[in-house]
């Protein structure tokens, strides 16, 4: 039985206070571009009946215009209300030492006629999503019954559609509704019509048409919703770890034919050893890597003289330091994973060689994080030691900002500015994770021509050998009967 406990956040005896309460809403956001209607509908995850809820201020506003609950809506609000028996709610006494009762006496027998639906939130759920268990604290009544309706799939696929409230329903993100089934008809010449039925399901044009359909129907499911059908999100954060969605900017490799810049590369390597460098390893890149994509070998070599690394041991049995080589692999700053945490507090800032391809989103991902860094909106508490950053999963970071106008003296005079410092410090570490990307396209761009040449002489051989056969004509001439 349910014990009825205090809501202190908001009653109706300091409900006055609570809305003479000054709350800042948060300023838009200064990073997250307009989005045109076609794209937010894809985006909008809940909406509003009856009074509008802030979400930042947590609070109703009750200045703005009412939108009115459909009648189907209350009317399903009341049917759940009417099949409670409130009485085995209560326990004895608990509705009398209420303060919050009209005439300080329970009003609950009366709720399945007087019960008005004045506030709703509608949440499209998409099926990675989850509701977590949460306190509803901004209530003005802690005793008046709140409704949660979760419709199935089954039921969205049977409703009408002539009810314009149960379209708000239908709207849900997880309502999938079978299509019906169909039957193919085929006329072929037959005496049979198992035979034909039969012809169609091998042939071989049945099959590349039902291959067809199905990568198409994949292709574009994934295309709305972002993720594979009955497999979900392949990323390596889990749903609930995601944070602000980045902005998918133009990068100049992303195309088919498109490779990398390699003087954002060079610069990008400039940004990481003057800045990143100072917490991030890049274990699985060598010195030998940097040679013909952004440093000739005489200046790959030189950096890596300029470090020394550990070797030997020697002829008398001991360790000792030497200049380092084209094939050792570039520092870590830290000797260890302990002293990694210990000189950040506890944090262990990851290694950069696979970074692009270890979080979902990639170069957008990180270029938003870099350049991301605001000032936490009203409403949201970031401990001491850690930085927010809406595009970081939770928005706290240990991480501060690290790059600002002018950090960087480019070497080739390109100009020092924060965007451009993101763009070729992402560009190298999309490098470092992909260091076949030029060649792998360039070797697939010569097989798709060797193919579909290959493919042509194929097609032209078979017609020439085969023409004579498929266009002859058989005669039988039957012997004369002898008389």
């Amino acid at each position: 039985m349910r014990e009825l406990t205090e809501n202190t956040p908001a009653s109706v005896s300091n409900f006055a206070e609570l809305q003479a309460m000054e709350r800042v809403a948060p300023p838009p956001s200064a990073t997250v571009q307009p989005l045109p209607i076609s794209k937010i509908l894809k985006k909008l995850r809940w909406s509003n009946l009856g009074y509008f809820y802030h979400w930042g201020t947590k609070s109703y506003q009750f200045d703005r215009s009412l939108t009115p609950v459909p009648l189907d809506v209350v009317d399903i609000c009341r049917a759940c209300v009417a099949t409670v028996d409130w009485r085995d709610v209560w326990k004895d006494g608990a509705d009398l030492e209420s303060g919050e009762w009209e005439g300080n006496k329970p009003d609950w027998s009366d709720w399945p006629q007087t019960f008005v639906p004045e506030a709703g939130i509608i949440n499209f759920y998409q099926l990675k999503d989850t509701l977590m268990a949460h306190v509803d604290k901004s209530e003005l009544s802690s005793t008046s019954p709140l409704v949660s309706i979760s419709p199935s799939p089954d039921m969205l696929a049977r409703v009408s559609t002539p009810l314009r409230p149960v379209n708000l329903f239908a709207c849900s993100r997880n309502a999938i509704s079978a299509p019906a089934k169909r039957t193919i008809g085929v006329r072929m010449a037959s005496t049979s019509s198992s035979e034909s039925q039969a012809s169609f399901l091998t042939s071989r044009t049945s099959l590349v048409a039902i291959s067809t359909f199905t990568a198409g129907t994949i292709a574009w499911y994934t295309h709305l919703y972002g993720t594979l059908p009955f497999i979900g999100q392949v990323s390596a954060n889990s749903p609930s770890e995601e944070g602000l969605h980045p902005t998918a900017y133009p990068w100049s490799h992303n195309g088919w034919f498109q490779t990398f810049d390699h003087s954002s590369i060079r610069r990008g390597y400039q940004v990481y050893k003057e800045v990143c460098a100072a917490c991030h390893s890049l274990e699985r890149i060598a010195w030998r890597n940097l040679v013909g994509v952004s440093h000739t070998a005489s200046e790959a070599k030189a950096m890596a003289e300029e470090v020394e690394y550990p070797d030997g041991p020697n002829d008398q049995g001991e360790m000792f330091q030497r200049p380092g080589k084209l094939s050792d692999y570039l520092p870590s700053p830290y000797p260890n994973e302990e002293a990694a945490r210990s000189s950040n507090g506890g944090a262990l800032p990851p290694d950069l060689s696979l970074i692009i391809k270890a979080r979902h989103g990639g170069c957008d991902y990180v270029y938003s994080l870099l350049t991301g860094y605001v000032d936490p909106p009203a409403g949201v508490d970031i401990r001491e030691g850690l930085n927010y950053n809406p595009y970081f999963p939770g928005g706290a970071i240990a991480m501060a900002r690290v790059l600002f106008d002018g950090l960087v003296e480019y070497n080739d005079g390109t100009p020092g500015t924060t965007s451009q410092y993101a763009k070729d410090v992402v560009t190298f570490l999309n490098w470092a994770s992909e260091p076949e990307h030029d060649e792998r396209k360039k070797i697939g761009l010569q097989a798709i021509i060797l193919m579909s040449s290959m493919t042509l002489v194929a097609l032209y051989t078979k017609r020439f050998k085969w023409t004579s056969l498929k266009n002859r004509k058989i005669v039988y001439n039957p012997p004369k009967p002898k008389h």
